[in-house]
């Protein structure tokens, strides 16, 4: 789990930062349905999809996005890439990545490898 630093003192964050020397592709991490797709002052641009069993993926601080809103995205597929934000500045070049399980924001770490009808 992360707690950013500078502005991370007023928000809690309990997802996973991706750090890179350069810029990397972001991907779906499953096939679902885009939600939200928009600019944040802090956070940088912000990706929600919704995905089966009250699954959703949120990708922050990203540099591009290569999705829309209620668009259908397959597991792999690219939507954006690596970028900045004001909350982690520190950081550099990101992905800060989050798991969010019928609404609440939960540990990625401990779903890796599992498929949906596991968790």
């Amino acid at each position: 789990l992360v707690r950013s630093r500078g502005l991370g003192d007023v928000y809690k964050r309990q997802g996973i930062t991706y750090k890179g020397k350069d810029t990397f592709d972001v991907v779906a991490i499953l096939s679902g349905t885009v939600t939200s797709v928009h600019q944040d002052e802090i956070l940088g641009n912000v990706i929600e999809i919704k995905h089966e069993n009250n699954i959703v993926s949120i990708y922050q601080s990203l540099g591009e996005v290569s999705v829309k809103e209620n668009d259908q995205v397959t597991q792999g597929q690219v939507i954006g890439k690596s970028g900045n934000s004001n909350i982690d500045k520190d950081s550099g070049n990101h992905l800060y990545f989050e798991i969010s399980i019928n609404n609440k924001i939960v540990n990625p770490l401990n779903y890796i490898g599992k498929k949906t009808n596991e968790i």
